[in-house]
């Protein structure tokens, strides 16, 4: 074997037992992103991958000091890059989406949930500004973490204006003549 073939081997395996030796901190990292559940496996390839080429470029090594910060930062990085590439992708549905998607079996209940739909938008127009902006980002999809992130809000402040936007939509939505 030529002796860069070797280096890869021996690069390859410091760092699959570096990802052993920082499993729990991966995955705590990964938790702490609130990375979706169906998109972990792709993170967790992604930091393996990384840290693989950081392995055969010699940018770390097994003996490196700082190892646990490290992977957290690079790990949580990573998190962000995928969660961006992620958003690029993602679908919004408007009106006219959600109708065709319906799986309603007659026409009345595709009008029904039409109404429902456009009835909620009319609600959270009605919000104060902050539950507003937070809540149109819930219905899209967007996790607490992502939210807070994006306005410089801690997901905790999100989550408390969620709760406090979800409970004055429930009583909009069932008490509809105070609106």
């Amino acid at each position: 074997m030529e002796p860069h073939a070797m280096d890869h081997a021996a690069a390859d395996a410091q760092a699959v037992a570096f990802l052993r030796e920082f499993r729990g901190a991966i995955h705590y990292a990964i938790n702490l992103e609130a990375v979706p559940a169906h998109q972990r496996d792709d993170v967790w390839q992604e930091v393996s991958v990384r840290m693989v080429q950081l392995f055969r470029r010699g940018a770390i090594s097994a003996a490196h000091p700082g190892r646990l910060s490290y992977v957290i930062t690079l790990v949580r990085n990573l998190c962000r890059s995928h969660r961006q590439r992620e958003a690029r992708h993602r679908d919004h549905a408007d009106a006219a989406q959600l109708q065709l998607a319906s799986h309603a079996r007659d026409a009345f209940a595709q009008v029904e949930r039409l109404q429902a739909h456009e009835r909620l938008h009319a609600c959270v127009a009605l919000l104060p500004p902050l539950q507003r902006l937070v809540m149109r980002h819930v219905l899209q999809g967007w996790s607490h973490a992502e939210i807070g992130q994006e306005h410089h809000l801690s997901p905790g402040h999100v989550k408390l204006i969620a709760h406090r936007a979800r409970v004055r939509l429930r009583h909009m939505l069932t008490n509809p003549r105070l609106n």
